[in-house]
């Protein structure tokens, strides 16, 4: 069950995420193991530009880290998944 979930999850970012496509190429991702290893660099793209499609800054909830190492790291997760993270903080 989880190894189909994350390769429909990988499928579903490499067609509709042009930040996830540039960095496989043209290569064809088959397993898990042929993802590439994201860095801080890849990350620091502005957030815009590594959402999927479908989603924006007004149907996502985005946060950031406080930057301690130096720059704050902005991410964005579907409102169901920040729900289902309050609901594990909450049942702790």
């Amino acid at each position: 069950f989880l190894e189909r979930q994350k390769h429909e999850i990988v499928h579903f970012h490499l067609h509709n995420n042009p930040f996830y496509n540039e960095l496989t190429g043209s290569k064809i991702v088959q397993q898990w193991e042929d993802l590439p290893v994201l860095n801080k660099q890849n990350l620091q793209k502005p957030l815009q530009e590594r959402l999927s499609k479908g989603y924006t800054s007004k149907n996502v909830y985005v946060n950031k880290t406080s930057g301690s190492s130096g720059t704050p790291f902005v991410f964005a997760k579907d409102k169901y998944s920040h729900a289902l993270t309050w609901a594990s903080n909450i049942m702790r």
